[in-house]
């Protein structure tokens, strides 16, 4: 017989109700609860450990209107709900009226660990009128939890390029870049937020896009030995430093190739060693090996 499920599972797609085009970094949440995803480039997203049968799904993404989807059910199951959302045309107000942000596109769909990823925005200054604007963005994991607030962007071109205030000249288009460093971030996909505000911080456009972190074990460092030349035969005490690092976001299991202070005590008499293990993401190894 078939064994009943104790909780329900959501999945689908969200996508834009006018191109159809998926979108991504949409933020997907049952209300009531803490269960929250992140779409992914795709707009797909999947959720699970629903406990009740009968729930509310509400879907939001940076420049729509957000959208509620309502589960019915009286036994637990796998449901499908696709929310295509609605741009929010309410035109805006105040000293920043008419710009529109146009686009947001990262500089590569993924990236490893320890790496960089650029996402540019474009804006259009649809007035006659020279405007000015703050532009700032906000990284969210999967979950929907706040990784990093960035506040300092680049203004493609222009003479004062990071400064907080971006001049936008009249019916001009302009290119607003970000840049992230991940460090040893998890594996899996984020959402990146941008948000225009006026002077005044009153948010007059929003967009999102997606990217993905990969999942990857990666040791590197370095090794410098003491004296750097020495005369054969001279029983002169050489002394070897090595700084050894997991660059990666996965942990390295005991005794794999690549656990620094394993390799190290193998090859040399280890006499010190400090830092935190290099089988965690993230952790460093101080290691001093001396002989003869």
């Amino acid at each position: 017989p078939q064994v009943a499920l104790t909780t329900s599972s959501v999945s689908g797609m969200v996508t834009d109700s006018v191109t159809n085009t998926p979108i991504a970094g949409a933020l997907v949440a049952v209300q009531s609860t803490s269960l929250q995803v992140i779409t992914g480039g795709d707009g797909r997203f999947s959720m699970t450990g629903i406990t009740d049968p009968a729930f509310t799904v509400r879907i939001s993404a940076a420049g729509y209107l957000s959208s509620t989807a309502s589960v019915n059910g009286t036994t637990h199951a796998q449901y499908t709900t696709n929310a295509a959302l609605t741009k929010n045309t309410e035109p805006a107000t105040g000293p920043a009226a008419g710009v529109v942000l146009r686009s947001v596109e990262p500089s590569r769909p993924a990236i490893d660990p320890q790496s960089k990823i650029e996402i540019e925005a474009e804006l259009y200054n649809t007035t006659t009128t020279e405007k000015q604007v703050i532009v700032t963005a906000t990284i969210f994991d999967a979950q929907g939890n706040t990784v990093e607030e960035i506040q300092q962007s680049k203004l493609v071109n222009a003479a004062n390029s990071i400064a907080p205030i971006k001049t936008l000249a009249p019916s001009a288009v302009a290119e607003v870049e970000f840049e992230w460093h991940n460090l040893s971030r998890s594996a899996g996909t984020y959402a990146f937020v941008v948000r225009v505000q006026d002077t005044n911080g009153r948010v007059i456009a929003d967009g999102s896009t997606a990217f993905m972190i990969n999942p990857l074990a990666q040791i590197g460092g370095d090794v410098s030995v003491n004296p750097p030349i020495t005369q054969a035969g001279s029983n002169q005490p050489i002394t070897m430093k090595a700084n050894v690092m997991n660059f990666g976001n996965l942990p390295i299991p005991a005794g794999q190739p690549g656990d620094g202070c394993e390799m190290c005590c193998r090859a040399t008499h280890l006499t010190s060693g400090s830092g935190y293990s290099v089988r965690h993401p993230g952790g460093r190894s101080h290691l001093v090996a001396g002989f003869v």
